[in-house]
């Protein structure tokens, strides 16, 4: 199982208010990692638009997760979190 360093994790990362938020945290320099559903699919998407609203896309990691599946569907480790804004809803 891989580790991930980041120090924020947002769950609704691809909503309206989650791709504002990664935007934010990213230009203030913080590493953040954003559990989503179709990962693969929508990464490409998501860092060009934190990329194009002023964030830096290189502090952002998007993992495949889920937050209805046990462990939010992980298949990676979490190191160094320090905060964590839950913004996902079904």
């Amino acid at each position: 199982m891989n580790t991930i360093d980041a120090d924020v994790l947002v769950t609704g990362g691809t909503g309206f208010i989650g791709r504002w938020l990664l935007a934010a945290l990213t230009a203030r320099g913080r590493r953040v990692v954003a559990p989503i559903r179709g990962a693969k699919g929508r990464e490409a998407e998501l860092r060009a638009f934190v990329a194009r609203i002023g964030g830096d896309r290189t502090k952002l990691v998007v993992v495949e997760g889920d937050v209805e599946r046990e462990g939010m569907g992980l298949a990676v480790r979490l190191a160094g979190l320090r905060d964590v804004y839950h913004l996902a809803a079904r």
